[in-house]
Order: C-alpha cells, then sequence, then structure tokens
C-alpha cells in the first residue's frame, strides 16, 4: 500500500509542477507601438497588433488586425485574444473589450522617466519580472551613454504616421531627441504646416518608412 501512495504522491506532485511551468501566457492584443516593442524584447511578442504597431516588430510578424481603436471583433476571437494594451485615450474600446471579459491593461502618456515603470508592467503581464529589470538596467544605461555625448545641439523635426503629423518636444519621441542632444523645433505633438517646418530650419529630419 505505501508504494501505491508514494506513486500515486509522485503523480500529483508531477501534475502540480507541469501546471505550474506551462501555464498558457497571455493572447495580447497590443495597441501600443511601445508595448509591442518591450513585449517582444521580453520574448513575448502580441499575438496581435494593429498598423501603427509594425514599426516595432523587427523580425516578429505578429497579424495586423486593424488601426488605431478600429480592430477586428472577428479576428480577436479566432486569435483567443484574452488581454489587451491600449493606451490611455481608448476609453471606449477599453469598455466594450471589458464587457467582453477580456483584460485591460493601460498604457499612460508615455515619458522618458516612465518607460522603465512601463516595462516592469508589461514583464509582471507575461510572468517575466526578471527579465523586465535587466531590459530597465539595459535602458538607463544606454540611456546615460548617450546623455554624455556632448556636442552641438541639432535642430530636429521628428515626422510621425502621416505628412505633417509631427512629434513635439513635450513627447516621448521629443524626450529621446533631447536626451540624444538634439532640439525639437516643434513643442507640442501634432499637424504643421510645410512652411512652419521650413521657417524653423531643420537640421535633421527623421520619418517614419512605410506610412
Amino acid at each position: 500500500m505505501k508504494i501505491i501512495y508514494i506513486i500515486l504522491l509522485m503523480v500529483f506532485v508531477s501534475d502540480i509542477c507541469v501546471g505550474k511551468s506551462h501555464t498558457r501566457p497571455p493572447r495580447i492584443l497590443s495597441l501600443s507601438t511601445a508595448a509591442t516593442h518591450i513585449l517582444i524584447q521580453l520574448g513575448c511578442p502580441p499575438a496581435a497588433i494593429d498598423e501603427y504597431g509594425k514599426i516595432a516588430t523587427g523580425k516578429e510578424n505578429p497579424p495586423v488586425i486593424g488601426k488605431g481603436s478600429a480592430v477586428s471583433r472577428e479576428k480577436m476571437v479566432e486569435l483567443n485574444i484574452d488581454t489587451a494594451v491600449l493606451w490611455y485615450y481608448q476609453l471606449a474600446l477599453s469598455r466594450e473589450l471589458k464587457l467582453k471579459g477580456i483584460q485591460v491593461r493601460t498604457v499612460a502618456k508615455l515619458r522618458l522617466e516612465t518607460y522603465p515603470e512601463l516595462i516592469k508592467q508589461l514583464g509582471e503581464l507575461v510572468g517575466k519580472k526578471a527579465k523586465a529589470e535587466k531590459l530597465c538596467k539595459k535602458f538607463k544605461e544606454t540611456l546615460n551613454k548617450v546623455a554624455g555625448a556632448g556636442g552641438k545641439k541639432r535642430r530636429v523635426y521628428f515626422e510621425l504616421y502621416a505628412a505633417g503629423k509631427c512629434a513635439g518636444e513635450q513627447s516621448y519621441i521629443g524626450d529621446l531627441v533631447k536626451a540624444a542632444g538634439g532640439k525639437n523645433i516643434i513643442r507640442k505633438t501634432g499637424l504643421v504646416s510645410q512652411e512652419t517646418i521650413i521657417g524653423q530650419s531643420p537640421e535633421v529630419i527623421f520619418y517614419i518608412k512605410g506610412f
């Protein structure tokens, strides 16, 4: 009888261990480009993204199922999406998905100083806390190296997904430009005219290819 009890105990413990080690990771729809990039760096690429997220996927190729908040609900069901990472302003979509039982994580307005916190939050979401800590450390080390480079501040214009839509000084991209030694020629993110851009005489122009 003792042998039978021992065998049953071993099977029970084995089942528990298997259950813990094979916990299914969340099936994430990421509508935040920043979150998409971080999830890929954590080794947990999202199950789906929107069109804007393509700039952050690198060699990964998650399905694109919409643009902004206009995402395919049918594709979400087909891909078994159970978690969504949304921007803070996508309130209507957030309410809808919560009513459907989908877990929603909101990305607050992103700035350079809040980026490490987003890494930690996503690391906790996908069960990669240790790797998230390493990414935070690497991010801060790289930022310190760039910030210490010095040199002349060049005037920078950074265009986003459409002609005339620019990243302003008071934004995450604006923070990066400043940290890299540049000076953003536009203060607030939004649409600007060609005349405004030319009048500000940018020395460096960035744009997102493919949009």
